[in-house]
């Protein structure tokens, strides 16, 4: 296990025509958060103090105008491939707040100051799936970690 910086998109834009075969991603923004990370059998270390630094900075970082996400070659991680049934998470999802009192909390508060939040049953339950250990951990989670010595 390594600390690392672990990038998770938060919104991006798609163009509407392709160029160069692509349908280029722009306006993108990031959270980035510190977390341990599992090295794995098939993953890359790069070291940054060399002379192609440049151009890992403007391929690696998902912000950067011409980086591979920008440029479409991660968008798997856009799509999210698992989900929930409600008939079956309300139960669970209960469970879960009722055991997690500071996401009990903080969900009870988004509900007092968001109206529309509060009305939709399906915004609640995804909400509580999005902050629980059931949620897909790929999902919106950009593949290169970026870490420190």
């Amino acid at each position: 296990m390594i600390t690392g910086q672990v990038y998770r998109i938060i919104s991006t834009e798609t163009s509407r025509r392709p160029y160069e075969g692509h349908y280029p991603h722009y306006n993108t923004q990031v959270e980035l958060t510190t977390e341990e990370v599992s090295i794995e059998v098939g993953d890359y270390i790069l070291e940054t103090d060399q002379p192609g630094m440049r151009y890992l900075l403007e391929t690696l970082e998902p912000m950067a105008p011409d980086s591979f996400f920008n440029w479409n070659y991660f968008d798997p991680i856009l799509g999210q491939k698992e989900g929930f049934s409600p008939y079956v998470w309300e139960d669970i999802a209960l469970d879960f707040l009722n055991n997690n009192p500071e996401i009990k909390k903080e969900f009870e508060e988004k509900k007092r100051q968001n109206p529309q939040f509060a009305q939709n049953w399906y915004t609640q339950l995804d909400w509580i799936h999005k902050n629980s250990p059931y949620y897909e951990k790929a999902h919106l989670r950009y593949p290169i970690i970026r870490v420190s010595e």
